[in-house]
């Protein structure tokens, strides 16, 4: 997972079909989910033998500033900074995906990890209808498939959170 990332960040590929099958972005998209499907797992054990959900929470955000570290540095040629706007707006984006990490650890101390996988997609209605307003209509349309994706990610997020 880790060298398919860094192939991808060291040099982008603009593909939209793997022989007419899926885009590469799907392929990246699952991987995350993998990623994320595994993250809490571990998460929840490590809790049952390291008592700090702060310290769990900075220790993994470490790991991701090594990571995507060197990540960056790897493709320092081909990336140059950004402004000093843009990187506001991104700090403000990392201070919510930490809040988020902490919280999540927070939650995973206190019940089981499939119930906090399932209300953390209750991010995904949120996105559909935030990013409209946000970034416009032009560049994030709600179509009926999405609205329709969005109601049953929530409703099986509650099915889920309340059976647990």
């Amino acid at each position: 997972m880790t060298a398919a990332c860094s192939r991808a960040s060291i040099k982008p590929e603009h593909t939209h079909s793997l022989n007419g099958f899926l885009e590469p972005g799907i392929w990246y998209g699952l991987g995350a989910a993998i990623c994320w499907a595994i993250d809490p797992v571990l998460v929840r054990w490590g809790l049952t033998v390291f008592p700090s959900p702060l310290w769990g929470a900075v220790l993994s955000l470490a790991a991701c500033v090594g990571i995507y570290g060197l990540f960056l540095w790897l493709r320092r040629p081909l990336d140059p900074p950004p402004s000093i706007r843009i990187m506001a707006w991104q700090i403000l984006a990392g201070l919510l995906v930490a809040l988020s990490t902490w919280i999540k650890w927070l939650a995973l101390q206190l019940i089981p990890a499939a119930v906090v996988l399932a209300l953390g997609r209750l991010s995904v209605p949120l996105v559909v209808m935030l990013s409209p307003l946000v970034l416009g209509r032009s560049l994030e349309r709600i179509t009926m498939r999405l609205g329709i994706g969005a109601a049953l990610i929530t409703f099986g997020t509650l099915l889920l959170a309340y059976s647990g």
